[in-house]
């Protein structure tokens, strides 16, 4: 991304933030397709809490796509091979796709917990079922969390 035409991120960018406005104003209370806006995030901002300032926003939540990654196709909704390419890609752009060997499992774990966006303890996550096909769980298994977490080295 850091090599990418500066005209052309500011593209990418303003038209970015105009799907996210219009997703907002369709969906201000967010019960529909605004969650959508989150896929990542519960791993993200579990990495953001525990990293404070080590890491930007948009690091984790390129970490935070991998894990979802991998999640979903725990959960049985994205195969194998698009975890793969998704990860390649995020490298590609230069982004990373792996937590500092300094966060521990457990507190990442408990950090998601803590979620706005979660209920009773539960983590809440979205997850993807196919390209542009994202979906809500709830209340994700232990081996979905697990298995998002071993995808990105917590």
């Amino acid at each position: 991304m850091r090599a990418m035409d500066p005209a052309r991120l500011v593209e990418l960018v303003h038209r970015s933030a105009s799907v996210k406005a219009a997703i907002v104003s369709r969906d201000e209370q967010e019960h529909g397709e605004r969650a959508h806006l989150n896929l990542g995030h519960t791993f993200a901002h579990a990495i953001e809490s525990l990293l404070h300032e080590q890491v930007h926003h948009g690091e984790a939540v390129s970490i935070g796509l991998v894990a979802m990654a991998a999640a979903s196709q725990a959960a049985g909704w994205w195969p194998d091979a698009d975890t793969f390419q998704l990860s390649r890609r995020l490298a590609d752009l230069g982004l990373p796709i792996k937590v500092p060997a300094a966060v521990d499992r457990a507190q990442l774990k408990n950090a998601m917990k803590l979620d706005k966006k979660g209920q009773s303890g539960a983590i809440r996550l979205v997850l993807l079922k196919g390209i542009s096909h994202p979906g809500v769980l709830d209340a994700a298994s232990e081996q979905v969390i697990h298995a998002g977490l071993d995808a990105i080295g917590a």
